[in-house]
């Protein structure tokens, strides 16, 4: 019942037309699911516990597309073999979004390391915060809810706004 539910949802979000092999390939992603919340969705990606809000359409395409794309898997899988596990390092996520690349980085750097993640968006900076927290990375990642410029200014930003 709950894949069949995840199935609709994902297919209306993502304006899509039923497609029997893409019924499957979501009915596999599904299996991965920990839980169906109202409005967030749980995924296990790279050992890690991701929430989604099942809302967000592109959160949603993530999780169609198995998390990432093919250019997003070719920047984790440089990621993983440029980060030095050997000694502490610092790096930041600047539109960290819900974390992926934040909970990539912490959880793969060296003890003492630590990972800045800036999202201006209050709705998945608090879902940025979840992910820091259930995944037991608050040592490594400092997160702030503020947008980066190469200008000293205040500004307006408009984002789009999920149920």
């Amino acid at each position: 019942m709950i894949k069949q539910r995840l199935i609709d949802i994902l297919y209306k979000l993502n304006g899509l037309r039923r497609v029997p092999l893409l019924d499957d390939l979501i009915i596999g992603l599904s299996n991965c699911i920990k839980s169906f919340g109202a409005g967030e969705i749980q995924i296990t990606w790279e050992n890690l516990q991701v929430w989604l809000n099942r809302f967000d359409t592109s959160s949603t395409s993530l999780l169609l597309r198995g998390v990432h794309t093919v250019i997003e898997c070719q920047e984790i899988e440089y990621v993983k073999n440029i980060l030095p596990r050997d000694r502490e390092v610092i790096t930041f996520d600047v539109g960290a979004n819900i974390g992926l690349y934040s909970l990539l980085l912490g959880s793969l750097s060296a003890t003492g390391s630590t990972v800045y993640s800036f999202e201006p968006n209050l709705d998945i900076y608090k879902l940025l915060q979840k992910n820091i927290s259930f995944n037991r990375l608050d040592r490594k990642i400092r997160a702030f809810p503020i947008a980066l410029s190469d200008e000293k200014k205040v500004d307006t930003m408009f984002f789009f706004q999920v149920k």
